[in-house]
């Protein structure tokens, strides 16, 4: 289905009841290619760092995200500071393995902070060298971000994109990086800016935008989405 709707590049999150070789091998079959996958924040913690590069490499990735930060209840700015480190550890080490790092907002860091919000304390404390920054728009916008602002603030380290669109009338300004499946509409049916937000990921130089959607019938809208796409002149 992924290859008849005409994308050739996709990206995987932590693999789990599978391996790399085997799930390169199923791409493969398909005419897909894995530009990207996922790492989980607690294995690496715990010293899986040498997996995910071992499986980075077997699927042939150019880059690892992570996705979420673990935390209880709000997320923190000792949750921030700590993320930061580990990103900075962890960043240099797929570094000089030849892959990129990047961390995936989740939507809770919009909460206020020194820095300002603490997606504000995770940028200024990475090194940029090491660590990118993967933005899910819909994430961002039910945090209470601005998808184009901070495109435009963190100019040149937003590496990848997740284009999902959220439902009108959805709450935003939430911090708890939940919402309903259903809130995840086909891209120009939401709330957000997508010329704005294509031609400011554009500027800064966004190497690959993954079309990600969670509704419980999302085959159904994203081809839905590919049109709506297509109808855009940037």
């Amino acid at each position: 289905m992924i290859r008849d709707w005409g994308f050739s590049v996709v990206e995987g999150g932590p693999l789990d009841g599978m391996s790399a070789a085997d799930s390169a091998a199923l791409l493969k079959k398909y005419g897909l290619r894995a530009a990207g996958t996922g790492a989980d924040y607690g294995k690496l913690r715990d010293g899986g760092a040498d997996t995910a590069i071992a499986d980075a490499k077997a699927l042939g990735a150019e880059t690892v995200m992570v996705a979420w930060i673990p935390h209880e209840n709000r997320f923190t700015i000792e949750n921030a500071r700590r993320a930061a480190e580990d990103f900075n550890g962890w960043g240099k080490r797929f570094r000089d393995a030849g892959l990129r790092f990047a961390y995936h907002i989740h939507g809770y860091e919009f909460l206020e902070s020194p820095d300002g919000t603490l997606f504000d304390t995770i940028a200024r404390h990475t090194d940029p060298t090491a660590v990118e920054f993967e933005m899910d728009v819909f994430w961002v916008a039910r945090g209470g971000g601005d998808p184009v602002e901070l495109l435009d603030r963190y100019a040149g380290r937003f590496l990848l994109t997740h284009l999902k669109d959220i439902k009108k009338g959805t709450k935003l300004c939430d911090p708890t990086g939940g919402a309903p499946d259903e809130t995840s509409v086909p891209l120009g049916d939401g709330m957000i800016d997508w010329p704005g937000v294509l031609r400011a990921a554009e500027k800064q130089g966004t190497k690959y935008h993954f079309i990600e959607d969670e509704h419980p019938e999302a085959e159904k809208q994203i081809p839905l989405t590919l049109e709506y796409l297509s109808s855009l002149s940037l």
